[in-house]
């Protein structure tokens, strides 16, 4: 039976301080539309998952593929669209806690992932610590370029809404488990500006695979891409609710996603204003 490596054993094969956070991969050609973000997140972790073990490393550790800490340290597969034209053409990993020697192996290894019946051809571009700058910040405005998916029941049996559990509250209550401060001001949009072309919150996948077995989010969940303005700069990268691990959620510094063609379609609004967009989990 195969066994996640010990945490501190992984651990110990990093150099403290000096263990590679990021990781980049490149496709060779046109890789799969942004609203399949969450699925080509999800196929690069299965990917990775399955050459850890060819290669006799075991499944994944607890810091990469989960852990119980409430700031979320563990990994981030996440989308990028440098040409913003709608298409991935990079994906990163991103993990606070560093990526031990048997991981990066692993990452070395994996040449394609298949989404559906599409195979996708991909190639290790970039290795490092966590770096200002880019994606990942710092920025006081950060602006969603997937949409976040409220990750916990809203409704009480009467079909109301909770206080608690509004998307503006459940958003709020995830920015201050990650420890960052409260933010001054949310907007909300219930679609973005892919180039030319006006996308829905509603066009993306949000089912997650899970062992073969589809993983959705609540029946009442909304979807809508939230414009995040924080008192002072922060650091990403950012990404919250439902499969934000995999590339929903995902946000980008304000400046980044004006200069990558990103829009939102509406002004800014309260989210019952601007995301009625339900969820169908089909």
């Amino acid at each position: 039976m195969l066994q996640r490596p010990n945490d501190s054993a992984s651990r110990a094969q990093q150099l403290s301080g000096d263990a590679p956070q990021l990781w980049r991969w490149k496709f060779i050609e046109p890789g799969p539309p942004l609203t399949a973000a969450l699925l080509m997140g999800e196929a690069l972790k299965s990917a990775t998952t399955r050459l850890s073990c060819d290669l006799g490393h075991g499944l994944l550790p607890n810091t990469i593929y989960r852990d119980n800490s409430p700031d979320h340290r563990h990994a981030f597969w996440l989308p990028g669209d440098d040409d913003g034209d709608g298409l991935i053409d990079h994906a990163w990993v991103c993990a606070a806690n560093g990526f031990p020697r048997a991981v990066i192996e692993a990452f070395v290894r994996v040449e394609f992932v298949r989404i559906f019946d599409t195979r996708y051809a991909l190639a290790p571009s970039w290795m490092s610590p966590l770096i200002a700058g880019g994606p990942f910040g710092p920025s006081s405005v950060w602006r969603a370029v997937t949409p976040y998916v409220t990750p916990k029941w809203r409704l009480n049996k009467k079909g109301k809404e909770r206080a608690a559990f509004t998307p503006e509250a459940q958003l709020c209550d995830e920015i201050d488990l990650r420890g960052l401060s409260p933010p001054a001001s949310i907007a909300w949009s219930s679609a973005i500006w892919i180039g030319e072309e006006l996308v829905s919150a509603s066009s993306f996948f949000m089912n997650r695979r899970k062992g073969g077995v589809g993983l959705s989010p609540p029946a009442d969940a909304l979807a809508s891409f939230p414009t995040i303005t924080f008192c002072e700069p922060v650091d990403g990268p950012l990404a919250f609710g439902f499969g934000a691990h995999f590339g929903l959620g995902m946000m980008l510094p304000g400046h980044r996603q004006q200069q990558h063609r990103y829009r939102l379609h509406c002004g800014a609004g309260t989210m019952a204003e601007r995301a009625n967009q339900r969820i169908h989990s089909g």
